[in-house]
């Protein structure tokens, strides 16, 4: 997949008229493996699986997201937003060269415009 193909075609508009977006970034493994798993294993309760799972989807973001967190957090003013349950990161007013950095980062799988 190239690097542009990574960028959603209305995101590549409102950067090309506005210069930023708020952004959603997706990575190659989404959360459907760890709860897939998560089914076919017995639990002696609720509170045990939901730990259980917790635990797995926080592994899953900080093996996915690693190089882009980096990314991130080596821009000065750049506000950005984790999430494990759904393994997405989510940059505010993130322009136009920061978000081509990103599409080349291997474990991206896609990048779009945050709905408002």
């Amino acid at each position: 997949m190239s690097h542009s193909s990574k960028i959603d075609h209305c995101l590549a508009d409102t950067l090309a008229k506005d210069g930023t977006a708020n952004v959603v970034i997706s990575f190659n493994q989404d959360t459907q493996k760890v709860l897939d798993r998560l089914n076919k294993m017995a639990f002696p309760s609720r509170k045990e699986m939901s730990t259980f799972m917790k635990s797995e989807l926080e592994k899953l973001a900080v093996k996915t997201q690693k190089n882009v967190l980096e990314l991130l957090r080596g821009r000065s003013g750049v506000h950005f937003e984790s999430k494990w349950a759904n393994n997405q990161v989510f940059v505010k007013n993130a322009e136009s060269e920061l978000i081509q950095r990103i599409a080349q980062v291997h474990e991206v799988s896609n990048i779009r415009e945050e709905a408002t």
